[in-house]
């Protein structure tokens, strides 16, 4: 049988990851600069990377990050992780790792 509390026993066992995680600098460190740019800029739609367009990586993790700043007036990690952790959930017990 399945558990309905699943989820919740996720969501507590990655908790400290998720608060406590910072940026990894190869990847996280050159978004976050993006997002500043676009947002110095007025761009939504458009990414520069120095100057330089970047269009490696798809918009929405961007925008995610473009309203944790507006939100919250910086970048906080622990704001782009709630959006993961709600997709995540999603597929917990629905795929063929986790049942049928």
């Amino acid at each position: 049988m399945k558990s309905k509390f699943l989820p919740f026993l996720l969501l507590l066992a990655v908790l400290p990851v998720l608060i406590f995680r910072d940026y990894t600098p190869s990847n996280e460190l050159r978004y976050l600069s993006i997002v500043d740019e676009a947002l110095r800029n007025g761009d939504i739609f458009t990414f520069t990377n120095h100057g330089i367009q970047y269009a490696d990586k798809p918009p929405l993790y961007f925008w995610i990050l473009m309203l944790g700043k507006w939100l919250l007036g910086n970048h906080a990690m622990w704001f782009a992780s709630l959006f993961f952790y709600s997709g995540f959930s999603d597929h917990v017990g629905n795929g063929p790792v986790g049942g049928t």
